[in-house]
């Protein structure tokens, strides 16, 4: 294809960049070819999926699953676009599950199975104006089949056992039950390659919204004189449930159950990951700041070389693994937008683990402190964007949120504690010091990925978590490496 075709690499690298799920953003684009090219025919029309693959011209390829109305024979890349989910290809996808389907493809095939032989995800009762995508921000597609299941079509291509699949399927038959149960799926395979979950499929679970969504009405509607109450009784309750994951998590992944915990060399690894993402989150906010809203570019240029300053606080990570505590399976991106509400609390979602990672770096065990990072830095930004808006200005009720947040974050920190203190044993480190000061360290971590993103895609959102970092670098026991 000729790079001036508007089928060529050009027009492709122009629609993947529009794209908020396309994890190559920053990195030039060299060539995009069809990997392989799957055939779901006869419902009424045939559709499947076209598999690509995308070179860079420096680093590794990445491979990515569109879903498209027509796959026939040797299909050609084609004009780049993703057609829109039917009912009638969910349903396909349904009955694939239910019977177990092997559908070959051009290179590979397609395996469907059912996980749970007592919930055979039937639609017969559901009607099509009931088979609906969810729409958002998503780096896969899914779309819900009335009040009965919800269907995960994954993009991002990665081999391996995809832990949005594998952990679910760990934590019900551990006998915890606050994630949608698993029902089956699809995983891809192709000689050489380790098998890649295509397809996921769980039950739905009836809800008023994700945390995000539901914390930010209650922000905008609430009076000032109710909110320590409404939001400190749902912070509590997302701390236990938190609680509650972990150590279930412990059981299934503790001692006994995983091979290996972080080693000397993974430790020191770490920080050099650590440090190389602070470094490229400072180069790039000094790079982006006279391109900036003024009162941002002054911000950035105050806290010039803060990278550096953060280097005292790595030196947690030996500490903490010299007094035992223990490396499991966590959930891994952990935040608000992750957790349903609903009638009876809060349900997890989403267990693929931060997308810019390998499945194997998503499947290595960690400390827990990192969930616990990230649902703090949820909350931090929830207020913050509820309360003060991107722009600093006030919502309706003008909530204090410099006094709101610190009382969340404790409500949510003495809930949790208090659950894990049920054992087993190491979950957290014994020593308060010790816990606050892993925690930073995550919060870090998260803090560089909202920078980022913000930068990229909402740069008007810039100022919030450029607030937390200036709070952070303030703070005592920061800045000894200046």
């Amino acid at each position: 294809m000729a790079p001036d075709d508007d089928t060529g690499p050009a027009a492709w690298a122009e629609f993947l960049r529009s794209q908020r799920w396309f994890a190559g953003k920053g990195r030039p684009i060299a060539s995009v070819e069809l990997w392989d090219s799957i055939r779901l025919g006869g419902h009424p029309a045939p559709f499947g999926y076209r598999l690509i693959e995308v070179g860079y011209t420096a680093g590794p390829r990445e491979r990515y699953a569109l879903g498209r109305s027509a796959v026939v024979g040797q299909d050609p890349l084609g004009p780049p676009a993703e057609a829109a989910v039917t009912p009638a290809q969910v349903r396909a996808l349904l009955e694939a599950i239910a019977t177990g389907r092997v559908v070959e493809a051009e290179h590979g095939r397609l395996e469907f199975s059912l996980d749970a032989p007592d919930r055979v995800p039937r639609t017969d009762e559901v009607e099509d104006a009931a088979i609906v995508p969810v729409l958002g921000e998503q780096s896969n597609r899914s779309t819900r089949v009335g009040d009965r299941w919800m269907v995960k079509e994954y993009r991002l291509l990665q081999p391996g056992p995809n832990p949005d699949r594998e952990l679910p399927q760990a934590l019900v038959r551990a006998g915890f039950d606050r994630v949608p149960r698993p029902v089956g799926g699809a995983v891809y395979r192709r000689r050489g390659i380790e098998p890649i979950d295509l397809i996921s499929v769980s039950e739905f679970v009836p809800n008023w919204g994700d945390g995000w969504t539901v914390w930010g009405r209650w922000l905008r509607e609430t009076p000032p004189d109710r909110i320590d109450s409404v939001l400190g009784g749902e912070a509590e309750a997302v701390g236990r449930l938190t609680g509650e994951l972990h150590r279930t998590l412990a059981r299934i992944y503790g001692p006994g159950h995983v091979a290996d915990g972080l080693t000397e060399t993974d430790l020191d690894r770490r920080r050099e990951l650590w440090q190389e993402r602070n470094d490229i989150a400072g180069h790039r906010l000094n790079e982006a700041g006279p391109r900036l809203r003024p009162d941002l570019a002054d911000r950035i240029a105050r806290i010039e070389g803060w990278p550096r300053r953060l280097l005292p606080l790595a030196r947690i990570l030996p500490e903490v693994a010299r007094s035992g505590l223990l490396a499991l399976r966590i959930h891994g991106d952990y935040h608000l937008g992750q957790l349903l509400r609903a009638d009876d609390g809060y349900w997890i979602l989403d267990f693929e683990g931060e997308p810019a990672h390998s499945i194997a770096e998503r499947r290595a065990v960690d400390w827990a402190a990192k969930d616990v990072a990230g649902m703090l830095r949820s909350i931090d930004y929830r207020v913050r964007a509820g309360t003060e808006g991107p722009g600093g200005l006030r919502g309706p009720f003008s909530h204090p949120a410099g006094a709101l947040r610190p009382r969340l974050v404790e409500r949510f920190l003495d809930a949790y504690e208090r659950e894990i203190r049920r054992g087993p044993p190491g979950i957290q480190p014994d020593s308060p010091a010790a816990f606050d000061a892993l925690v930073r360290y995550y919060s870090i971590e998260k803090l560089c990925y909202e920078l980022l993103y913000e930068l990229d895609h909402r740069p008007d959102w810039l100022g919030i978590p450029l607030s937390a970092l200036e709070e952070l670098l303030a703070s005592p026991g920061v800045g000894v490496g200046r």
